[in-house]
């Protein structure tokens, strides 16, 4: 944000005012968080950032406790930012997610709403508003299978992002894939053998294919699906995260990413442990 090209941290938090921003310095470091001012924002649950309108330089999307997901627009004429549209996805906005879904010109916000056992898309009409579609079809499973987390990519090929969502009520991983027009399917399903908490995409082995990770708590583990090309994905794990101190307490990894933490040119995989108060950092080593 701002003028200058460092890249800054925002950080959801479980409290009033709900995001905080670390601006980068440029010399590795990061100044003083501040929270957004002139915003008020319910306890937030998870941020996305994307350029929505075109104008104004990158703008903030918060998914809120409240069910509510917040639009922020930048402005970059005193760098800060304003309240732009408010949207309901049901109850306990839990995750969200920004792809060009439809294929225009704008990203689209994809949200899973945990209380309201549901995923929505908001199509972005390039002009500061955005529709919502019905909601995504969920897995038929006895009792809630709420969707814990969203994520969206290319899982396919085709040139058109996808949706894949954590179940965790039912312990299945959904992808629904889109149609290239702007519509996405009803989702199929994979069963990691947990119950995922967390899902994120990224192309683990080099292949040029986006894989499908994610963490649970059951077994404190983490795992990913390979992706070989054809709608096939490969199960590998669930590797457990190892508990160190305090004797007892359980990892808890509740988020999820990737980048190349060595630059050996492969991805590593970063996990954020909610009991712990610690990041652990798993090296990859591709052939």
């Amino acid at each position: 944000f701002g003028a200058d090209t460092f890249p800054d941290i925002i950080v959801a938090t479980n409290s009033v005012n709900g995001i905080v921003i670390y601006r980068g310095t440029g010399a590795g470091g990061f100044a003083v968080p501040v929270s957004v001012p002139a915003v008020a924002l319910p306890a937030s649950h998870d941020v996305a950032v994307s350029d929505l309108d075109g104008i104004r330089g990158n703008d903030i999307v918060v998914a809120c406790a409240d069910g509510s997901v917040r639009v922020l627009l930048h402005d970059p004429g005193v760098d800060t930012f304003t309240q732009g549209p408010v949207l309901q996805a049901g109850n306990s906005a839990l995750s969200v997610v920004l792809a060009n879904v439809d294929g225009k010109n704008k990203d689209d916000i994809i949200v899973a709403s945990t209380g309201a056992d549901e995923v929505t898309i908001f199509y972005n009409d390039g002009n500061g508003g955005f529709a919502a579609t019905q909601p995504l079809r969920k897995p038929t499973v006895a009792g809630r299978p709420p969707p814990q987390s969203v994520a969206a990519g290319d899982v396919n090929g085709d040139g058109f992002p996808d949706v894949v969502v954590a179940y965790t009520g039912s312990s299945n991983i959904g992808i629904l894939l889109n149609d290239g027009k702007g519509k996405v399917a009803d989702p199929f399903f994979l069963t990691p053998g947990v119950a995922p908490r967390a899902v994120r995409l990224a192309d683990i082995n080099n292949d040029g294919k986006l894989d499908i990770l994610y963490t649970s708590f059951a077994g404190d583990s983490f795992g990913y699906f390979r992706n070989t090309g054809n709608n096939v994905f490969v199960h590998q794990g669930p590797f457990s995260i190892p508990t160190l101190i305090p004797a007892g307490t359980l990892p808890g990894p509740i988020g999820i990413t990737t980048a190349d933490i060595n630059a050996d040119g492969t991805a590593d995989v970063i996990i954020a442990e909610n009991n712990m108060a610690r990041v652990d950092v798993f090296t990859t080593s591709c052939p």
